[in-house]
């Protein structure tokens, strides 16, 4: 198990040390995350999703280990959001925006080099599976965005509709899953040039997540980040353990789905946050948190639900 999680912890510390020197500075980091966001996640997420060959029965499991787990979460805090709110310490429905990103979406290139350290043949499923992740949580998010955001800076409904739609890892996603399910798929020099792209995006990403650790202030919401992180890290991937065993799934894709689920939340919800009137400062203390936490609660919550990562 750590043998798998050791690289991923060297190259987030590597990352922390380059953020700490000023290499990756906060310009050099904008050009990363502009690089990572819309040219090299896709190609990644394109290459592996459209080269991938799936079963109706896998795709059935995942969609309710992954898509039907998420949106019940992420509805479910939305009718609860008043009450939340209270038992979370009085916050704001701006700060709620960040409370519920960082519950129901995932950073999904932490799984995807957990799966490639271990030499594990999970790309197809993983694929598969940050797509029924992607959408449902984009959707819900610009939703709560659009809905409790700053009413000073956040878009209105046609906006928000054109952000989820534009999005490059939306757009990645779809095109993808249109290409496995068609039979298409991918071949020859395009998906070689996917391929390439590709490649260097895990450690590229981990790098960029080491540099934006951020964990000496955190917000007024400390209550909220610990409790959500708590329901991230431990209670979602015991939630898809036991709907997995009740499916009676495939064991590789349970251990997709656990391996998703046991993920920090997304780095880019903080930028969807800055762009549609969220609370930025919070959201970025979550993901940081959630990603130093992780280290420690990912071999653990795979250990003891049973998920072998050798």
């Amino acid at each position: 198990m750590f043998e798998a999680i050791a690289p991923l912890i060297l190259l987030i510390a590597l990352g922390v040390i380059l953020g700490r020197s000023g290499f990756l500075d906060e310009k050099r980091r904008r050009v990363v995350d502009a690089l990572l966001f819309h040219l090299l996640m896709p190609a990644f997420i394109l290459a592996r999703l459209g080269s991938a060959s799936l079963d109706m029965t896998v795709l059935a499991d995942l969609l309710v280990l992954v898509t039907g787990l998420v949106s019940s979460t992420g509805v479910a805090m939305l009718l609860l959001r008043r009450p939340l709110c209270f038992v979370l310490g009085g916050i704001s429905g701006v700060t709620f925006t960040s409370l519920l990103q960082g519950t129901i979406r995932n950073n999904f290139f932490i799984p995807f080099a957990i799966a490639e350290t271990a030499n594990l043949d999970l790309g197809g499923l993983l694929a598969m599976a940050t797509v029924m992740n992607i959408l449902p949580a984009t959707a819900l998010s610009v939703f709560a965005l659009t809905r409790h955001g700053d009413h000073a800076t956040r878009p209105g409904w046609k906006c928000s509709l054109v952000t989820l739609v534009k999005n490059p890892l939306v757009m990645a996603a779809l095109a993808g899953t249109g290409l496995s399910l068609s039979g298409i798929g991918l071949d020859g020099p395009l998906e070689g040039a996917l391929r390439l792209l590709g490649n260097g995006v895990l450690g590229l990403a981990l790098l960029a997540v080491g540099a934006g650790l951020r964990l000496g202030n955190m917000p007024h919401a400390r209550m909220g980040i610990f409790g959500i992180s708590l329901a991230k890290l431990a209670l979602l991937p015991l939630l898809a353990a036991l709907l997995a065993h009740a499916l009676d799934a495939a064991a590789t894709t349970t251990a997709t789905a656990v391996l998703l689920h046991t993920a920090p939340t997304a780095a880019g919800a903080y930028i969807l946050a800055r762009q549609l009137g969220g609370d930025g400062e919070t959201m970025a203390a979550i993901i940081s948190f959630q990603t130093a936490a992780c280290m420690f609660t990912m071999p653990l919550m795979l250990y003891l639900l049973g998920i072998r990562i050798v």
